[in-house]
């Protein structure tokens, strides 16, 4: 049962961190970016951690989760076709998480502190649309190889009860 309920939690998460980020890629972000830069500044100190907290869980989620997947799976020792699905959503999923340091923390910041100049808000927020772009892009492959990990692992319990 536990393997069953992880393995739904890590398709459930990463499917709903994909439609949260995609929803934030076609309408948040170009709501926002068409703000004036201090209104557009001002949108965010209101909405981007709320955002964010409810976004992160579902990043987190989906990673933990396809890590229960790997390590529930069958075939203890090879390297299964359902296994390189996990490994696959668990390298997307946690590439999805990597850009919050590497790019999202600092421009957030720049945001939430009112630090960033008003003649780069335009700039900023299309960098922020394209790793938005990219991290959803990330999200929704995470998602696919969940769903390819899911139907091998049906398709090798149906081999193997056949056998």
């Amino acid at each position: 049962m536990f393997r069953i309920v992880s393995r739904l939690l890590a398709l459930v998460s990463a499917a709903g961190f994909s439609a949260g980020l995609l929803l934030t890629s076609v309408v948040i972000v170009e709501s926002w970016a068409d703000l004036d830069p201090n209104a557009a500044i001002e949108w965010f100190a209101t909405f981007g951690l709320p955002l964010g907290i409810v976004m992160l869980p579902f990043g987190v989620a989906a990673t933990l989760f396809s890590v229960v997947g790997l390590l529930t799976s069958a075939g203890h020792g090879v390297l299964t076709l359902e296994k390189k699905f996990w490994l696959a959503a668990i390298a997307l999923s946690a590439s999805t998480l990597l850009l919050l340091p590497f790019y999202f923390l600092e421009a957030n910041t720049l945001f939430f502190d009112a630090t960033i100049a008003l003649s780069d808000v335009p700039d900023e927020i299309q960098r922020w649309k394209f790793w938005n772009w990219v991290r959803t892009f990330l999200s929704a492959l995470a998602s696919i190889a969940i769903l390819l990990a899911l139907a091998n692992a049906e398709h090798a319990s149906g081999s193997r009860a056949k056998a």
